[in-house]
């Protein structure tokens, strides 16, 4: 990342204020500890938390996969201002929307933060990935993904399904000035993409792929993780939503809305999930991550995503809604991810919450209609775009 102010930190680059390894303005600490924010597949506690960055509780949450890091045997959980681009006429501008603990202080606002241009972040892959190869030991690309999540997405339960990340390579990368990357701006919508969660859906993908028309503990670290937490979500809201179908329609997708779902999260489970194939199907993950920023894969992401793990059609995304919600899959991880879903859901909607196979028939597949409905909706949305989003993809990227 760059555009920080007062030069180098000690990470060892010019790096973003959010970089970890800054210390804090007005102060000679650290500014490090980030508290995550819970997600069922965003790691920690529940299993999957996020960044303090992307923050959010279960009244205002704005991701949907990722926990909160403990103080000694509490939640800390922290305030978050996220911006959202507007447009109107010709003029853009940011919105600020504060996301925070209810009685909390609401925190400052944020004006003009510096862009992370995408270049910088493929960069970062490339430095990290040649890293990994110097290490000598391990996958490189699993690697990669390992360490981007390693702060949020490593507790015991992401351990027991995906595995520790090398704690060895992850040493080796910070006494080589790396650290982790937070956010990055998008070249095609311009929204801020968190690499954390990105490589955490890539990574379950990589090491537990879905087979062909059925579900994976791999879809807990992206899409179905992101499902079951608004699905909480729902139920806990169901008294002015009666309708779960209206409840996606409002809230799975969209951007400046108070979601677990929100439109950022879809995306970054759509292009983990990619770059998780590129890299199976043979590519490095520097060369997967190129193509789908500097090339043409983020300007159908969305299509291809609804093509390659649904199946490209509204019914048979709802088949996997409805899979990823109350099937236990026949092998040795279905009784993790159903003790996953029971915590996901009851994260976000209470405990007890009622589970989705509980639903009257109807209730059920109006859900899971309306996820695939939504998911073709935006594919069908950035054909409609395409030409807005190259002209973006040239202003916002320094090498077009």
């Amino acid at each position: 990342m760059k555009g920080s102010v007062g030069g180098r930190c000690s990470c060892g680059r010019e790096c973003s204020p959010r970089c970890r390894r800054r210390p804090a303005e007005g102060s000679g600490a650290a500014s490090g500890q980030a508290a995550a924010h819970e997600h069922g597949h965003r790691p920690q506690h529940h299993g999957l938390v996020h960044r303090w960055q992307r923050l959010v509780i279960a009244h205002q949450a704005t991701r949907a996969h990722q926990p909160a890091q403990r103080s000694p045997g509490v939640f800390r959980l922290l305030n978050q201002v996220k911006e959202y681009q507007v447009t109107d006429g010709t003029d853009t501008f940011w919105l600020d929307r504060d996301a925070h603990r209810l009685g909390s202080d609401p925190g400052q606002d944020s004006v003009n933060r510096p862009a992370s241009p995408a270049d910088d972040f493929i960069n970062y892959i490339q430095s990290l990935y040649d890293l990994a190869k110097a290490y000598g030991k391990g996958d490189p690309n699993q690697l990669v993904m390992e360490y981007i999540r390693s702060d949020n997405y490593n507790d015991w339960k992401w351990r027991g399904m995906f595995g520790k990340a090398d704690a060895g390579f992850i040493s080796y990368a910070n006494d080589h000035n790396m650290s982790i990357w937070t956010e990055f701006k998008d070249p095609f919508t311009g929204q801020y993409l968190g690499p954390e969660h990105m490589m955490a859906a890539a990574n379950g993908q990589y090491v537990k792929p879905n087979p062909k028309g059925d579900i994976s503990l791999g879809d807990v670290a992206g899409w179905g993780g992101d499902l079951m937490t608004l699905y909480g979500e729902w139920r806990r809201d169901h008294d002015s939503y009666a309708s779960g179908a209206t409840y996606i329609g409002d809230k799975m997708g969209k951007i400046g809305v108070a979601s677990t779902f929100g439109f950022t999260d879809l995306a970054e489970d759509a292009d983990g999930y990619l770059i998780a194939q590129a890299v199976r199907g043979g590519k490095t993950i520097p060369a997967a991550v190129r193509a789908h920023y500097q090339g043409n894969g983020g300007l159908t992401r969305f299509k291809d995503y609804v093509n390659q793990r649904f199946g490209g059609t509204i019914s048979e995304a709802a088949a996997q809604a409805k899979k990823i919600l109350t099937d236990t899959p026949a092998t040795t991880d279905g009784a993790t991810l159903v003790a996953g879903r029971i915590g996901l859901i009851q994260k976000f909607g209470g405990v007890p919450t009622l589970m989705p196979h509980l639903l009257p028939t109807g209730q059920l597949d109006d859900w899971c209609n309306a996820f695939g409905n939504n998911l073709v909706q935006h594919a069908a949305t950035e054909t409609i775009r395409r030409t807005e989003y190259q002209a973006n993809q040239q202003r916002f990227l320094r090498s077009k």
